[in-house]
C-alpha cells in the first residue's frame, strides 16, 4: 500500500473506495485506456488522491472498454485523467 500525506493537514490519507476506474484521454480529449486504481482522502480535510493504479489497463481498442466505461459509470466509479 501507499504511504500518502497530506502536505496541509500532516495526516496521513486513508483509502476511501477501492477499484475506482481511471479513464485516460489524450491531449486532444480521446479516451486512450482504463485503469483499476484506488481514491484515498485526508480524513482532516477531505482532500482527495488518486493511487494504486493497476497493472495492466484496458485499451481503447479492445472489446472490454466500452462495457468497463459503461459500467464504472453506472456505479459512479469512473475518473478521467487527461
Amino acid at each position: 500500500m501507499p504511504q500518502i500525506a497530506c502536505p496541509g493537514c500532516r495526516k496521513m490519507f486513508r483509502p476511501k473506495k477501492n477499484g475506482v476506474y481511471v479513464l485516460f484521454m489524450s491531449e486532444n480529449g480521446h479516451p486512450t485506456e482504463i485503469v483499476h486504481a484506488d481514491l484515498w482522502s485526508c480524513p482532516e480535510c477531505g482532500n482527495e488522491v488518486i493511487a494504486g493504479f493497476g497493472q495492466g489497463g484496458i485499451d481503447y481498442w479492445k472489446d472490454a472498454f466500452q462495457p468497463a466505461i459503461k459500467y464504472a459509470t453506472e456505479k459512479d466509479l469512473l475518473y478521467k485523467i487527461q
